[in-house]
């Protein structure tokens, strides 16, 4: 997992305003593109949505912080679905 882990945080951190380093190793995020292979529905979404809710939780951030997080999360979650 701790590769994946490292993708999550550079491409989290390039969304909210930090390095470009996500993209310089990987290119353009796409991620709908990069997740076509998989079937995500609204039950994996809500999975998903879940996982991140759980994670933003369990840290001590300001409030402005993680209404901007899920914010975030609940868009991507809903655009990434690509099976009903």
């Amino acid at each position: 997992m701790a590769p994946a882990e490292d993708r999550l945080f550079l491409f989290l951190l390039q969304v909210f305003g930090g390095p470009q380093t996500y993209s310089e190793q990987r290119g353009h995020p796409r991620l709908r593109m990069r997740h076509l292979n998989w079937k995500i529905d609204s039950k994996m979404r809500n999975h998903w949505l879940n996982a991140m809710m759980t994670a933003l939780d369990q840290m001590d951030l300001d409030p402005n912080v993680k209404e901007l997080m899920l914010g975030y999360f609940i868009k991507v979650a809903n655009h990434m679905i690509n099976h009903e």
